[in-house]
């Protein structure tokens, strides 16, 4: 075709033409300004082979690949490691077993029967104590506590045989109503029994708030015959509480000075406000708050229906509500998990007046104890001061707070000192100290449970975590992180 015939087309058909070409010239600019810029498509190319290449990175990073063998002796090398956590665990569980009996008068009944039946349902071989068991350790505890309290050698006042004026007293003293700490004539504050009596003498070396005994013992006094799962909290309670005495009792084997001559005046420990465990200190570890006013004085409020708990394998127990703490020192439900399947983890609180020199030793009493204290949070002057961490010297010479400055320097007032607000006093190098902590109570091995609990099923979950696929833009993939899960929260002390 020549040119005039050429130009003769277009003039017969220039409106199609024109037509044409418009619709490509809006296409063209539709797909430029709707479509990535240059830019835009130039990151996300490079974001794609960064991945691609890092990926490769990885890869040649490792040395030897997991092909079968390696697979395979990985594999042995993680049941090697089980096996010894395995050990570890029946070690210690054994070690706790061992340290924590029935006491002998428990052990002897029915020709030893009840501690045959008592192990069997701590090695969850039996799910249930017969009756006559049940009804003989109901009568069995209250007497048994109510007697416990005579090993720290409690401060009383007793017939003095040698004082003038007392006749027709010399047969002895009567107890106390509930038999608290023994031969006890009061049996009140040492601030109110202190004053001089005729006829009496006061011995013994620590005082312990009749209250705070009394809601121990109240603790244990059962109107009707307990079912198995509160038999067996109960026992718990009781090695809990023995070792908490013993770190007391320990402690003042020795006075700061280093002489056997341990007397009141001396005594490491010479008061005890307030021993509590499980429920009563709920919440308090994590916190450090104060402790409720209606904190439950019973060891469940278990009527005989037996509930789903939370015991890897045994008796049913129904547990009260924070009687155990995760591993962040919060409360747990009844039906809550707990973060490992080879212990649990009770919370306990002690309020001592201690000469403030043998704080070392009494926390190394916590450490070495027979239910070893992990000592969480140390407030010295509770209500006065800060929570603080304290750092030992190795020469045991008292020790530095951190964290809420030094220890409080000591009173000189005598008697006359300055008072506490509940209104005992303060004297010499004594102080008030609050140690909260938790003791790890261990449950029969299990090959089964090794290595569960949620602390576990945690990190199993994060280890299976979508990451950011390659083609998304490093835009999108800063949001992710930054909305992602943030790092765990440490508690003081």
């Amino acid at each position: 075709m020549d040119k005039k015939a050429l130009i003769t087309a277009l003039k017969k058909y220039h409106f199609w033409a024109a037509l044409g070409v418009a619709i490509v010239l809006v296409l063209g600019i539709y797909f430029v300004v709707s479509g990535p810029s240059l830019a835009e498509q130039t990151d996300r190319d490079k974001a794609t082979l960064k991945s691609i290449f890092d990926s490769q990175a990885a890869i040649a990073s490792v040395e030897n690949h997991p092909n079968g063998d390696v697979t395979e002796d990985a594999d042995k090398e993680t049941e090697k490691l089980k096996g010894n956590v395995l050990e570890a665990w029946e070690s210690l569980y054994g070690d706790q077993r061992a340290n924590n009996q029935l006491p002998e008068i428990l052990k002897n009944v029915d020709n030893g029967g009840f501690n045959e039946a008592f192990e069997k349902l701590m090695t969850g071989e039996a799910t249930t104590l017969a009756r006559r068991y049940l009804e003989t350790y109901q009568g069995f505890i209250i007497t048994y506590v109510n007697g416990g309290f005579d090993k720290l050698n409690l401060r009383r006042d007793v017939v003095d045989p040698n004082a003038t004026g007392t006749e027709g007293a010399g047969g002895g003293a009567p107890a106390a109503p509930g038999g608290l700490g023994g031969a006890v004539i009061g049996g009140g504050p040492a601030a109110a029994s202190d004053k001089k009596k005729e006829g009496v003498k006061r011995v013994g070396l620590v005082d312990w708030e009749v209250a705070d005994r009394q809601k121990i013992i109240t603790r244990f006094q059962w109107t009707s015959v307990p079912t198995t799962g509160k038999v067996l909290l109960a026992q718990e309670d009781l090695w809990v509480y023995e070792a908490l005495m013993r770190i007391i009792l320990n402690t003042n084997q020795e006075t700061p000075t280093g002489s056997t001559a341990v007397t009141y005046e001396n005594v490491p420990v010479r008061r005890i406000h307030t021993l509590q465990i499980a429920e009563q200190v709920s919440g308090m570890v994590a916190t450090g708050g104060d402790a409720d006013a209606d904190e439950g004085d019973d060891a469940s409020d278990d009527t005989g229906a037996e509930q789903d708990g939370s015991q890897p394998r045994g008796p049913v127990i129904d547990y009260p509500e924070g009687r155990y703490v995760d591993d962040s020192n919060e409360p747990l439900g009844p039906d809550d998990s707990h973060p490992f399947a080879e212990y649990k983890i009770m919370p306990i609180r002690m309020q001592l007046d201690i000469d403030q020199r043998m704080i070392p030793k009494l926390l190394a009493e916590c450490d070495g104890s027979k239910m070893p204290v992990e000592v969480k949070r140390i407030r010295l002057n509770p209500g006065a001061g800060r929570d603080v961490r304290l750092k030992l010297s190795a020469a045991g010479d008292g020790g530095k707070a951190e964290g809420g400055g030094m220890m409080r320097q000591p009173d000189r007032g005598g008697e006359a000192g300055r008072k506490k607000p509940d209104g005992a006093v303060r004297t010499g190098m004594y102080i008030t100290i609050e140690i909260l902590g938790v003791i790890y109570i261990y449950n029969p091995p299990d090959e089964d449970q090794l290595g569960t609990g949620t602390v576990a099923e945690e990190a199993a979950g994060e280890g299976t975590e979508e990451t950011t696929p390659p083609d998304e833009t490093p835009e999108a993939a800063d949001d992710t992180a930054k909305t992602g899960p943030g790092q765990p929260s440490l508690v003081d002390g």
